[in-house]
């Protein structure tokens, strides 16, 4: 049996294209992600506190001091320690009825939950599988330490190990990246930002449930999530910049989203210190600084901010294609973002301020990343997944890195 947690209708959405399903049993926290899943027919259970007043065993303070939700202050340190032993006792509860479970499939592992029940799997030797976007078409990241800065990829001596995993990926390197480029190049907006931009009613039904029944803990990370996407949609697009003269002498440096794990636990450099950074690299070099912010930022703050340090700093903010503005810039600046890999595809010169492992690659071994390391599917489609797949690619996976 391979069990699966979920918090987001799109990762309900992907799990669900999985094929033996049947054989999966889901968990979630939120109300209206169970309510859909009843709706769709999958084995679904929505996480409850009622009867699970077991003491816990298990140290867990240590794992969620550093979580993403905890950090971002969706959840205060004491709730988020409540939290995470509710959902030990209930995960360990459900586990008595199903002790063949083998696999626990893992969105990011950065949150309270997701760490929590990476703590379980370890105790129950249960193999762990953490899934993210790559944010490249027909690409997926997947490992079985961690996403970013905690996968396996940060810890593998030799990078061009990867060259040798067998999957189902192989495809001309080539065709690929002209491909790519052509996509990008286009009018694009990044799936995740389409989403990001949409008022999501269905938190308004979490914030209900949460507050209702014994899941008071949660309700204040829920109504923080509502106010930030509600005040991101009325935002006021034209704030964010406008369109740069791309023949100008300059060095691009796109924002992050301001909670994402990858600066919240994986850098000790936020965007307005990468701001500050990169203006005075530019400054010093004669360049110009173009700022992009992250079509999916949420936090109307945190783009205040930006606004703020712009008219301190005399940075430029863009709103032009990332793509037009790699290919045309002289370096490439990011924190720890994907933007990094697209730089590289353009054989650009990138500087990551964060923990990336990135990093390792160039444009000589950036393909066996792509190739090799990354699992082939689309995230945004609706095409069946091969399981039988998956658990192949992550096994030889698992396999190479444990064996470095």
């Amino acid at each position: 049996m391979i069990y699966v947690y979920i918090d987001h209708f799109e990762r309900l959405y992907f799990f669900s294209r999985f094929t033996n399903i049947s054989d999966f049993k889901f968990f979630t926290s939120r109300y209206s992600i169970y309510l859909q899943g009843i709706k769709e027919g999958i084995n679904i259970n929505i996480l409850s506190y009622v009867g699970v007043e077991n003491e816990i065993t298990v140290d867990l303070k240590d794992d969620i001091l550093y979580c993403r939700d905890v950090l971002a202050a969706h959840l205060n340190i004491k709730d988020a320690i409540v939290f995470s032993e509710k959902l030990y006792l209930f995960i360990s509860k459900e586990f008595e009825k199903d002790n063949n479970v083998e696999y626990f499939f893992l969105w990011n592992g950065s949150d309270t939950a997701e760490t929590t029940i990476a703590k379980f799997c370890d105790c129950m030797n249960i193999k762990k599988v953490f899934f993210e976007i790559s944010n490249l078409p027909n690409r997926l990241f997947i490992d079985h330490l961690g996403v970013n800065a905690a996968s396996s990829l940060m810890k593998l001596t030799d990078i061009n190990k990867i060259s040798c995993l067998s999957n189902n990926t192989t495809e001309d390197f080539i065709a690929y990246k002209k491909e790519y480029i052509k996509f990008k190049s286009s009018s694009f907006t990044p799936p995740q930002a389409k989403i990001a931009s949409r008022i999501n009613y269905s938190f308004v039904i979490d914030y209900i449930f949460a507050f209702k029944n014994s899941f008071k803990i949660q309700s204040k990370s829920i109504l923080i999530k509502t106010l930030d996407l509600i005040k991101r949609y009325l935002a006021n697009k034209k704030l964010l910049g406008k369109y740069l003269d791309l023949n100008e002498k300059y060095v691009f440096l796109p924002l992050q989203v301001s909670n994402d794990s990858q600066i919240l636990i994986n850098s000790k450099v936020n965007n307005f210190d990468a701001i500050r950074i990169v203006q005075e690299y530019a400054g010093n070099n004669n360049l110009k600084l173009y700022v992009k912010i992250h079509p999916a930022e949420k936090s109307i703050d945190s783009i205040n901010e930006v606004l703020k340090l712009k008219n301190k700093l005399g940075f430029y903010l863009a709103i032009n294609n990332t793509t037009e503005l790699i290919s045309n810039s002289v370096e490439v600046f990011t924190i720890n973002s994907t933007v990094g890999l697209e730089a590289l595809l353009f054989d650009k010169n990138v500087t990551f301020l964060g923990e990336s492992f990135y990093e390792k690659f160039n444009k000589n071994n950036i393909d066996t990343y792509i190739n090799s390391f990354l699992f082939k599917v689309e995230y945004f489609s609706d095409i069946p997944i091969d399981t039988g797949l998956v658990i192949k690619h992550y096994e030889n996976i698992r396999k190479l890195t444990f064996h470095d």
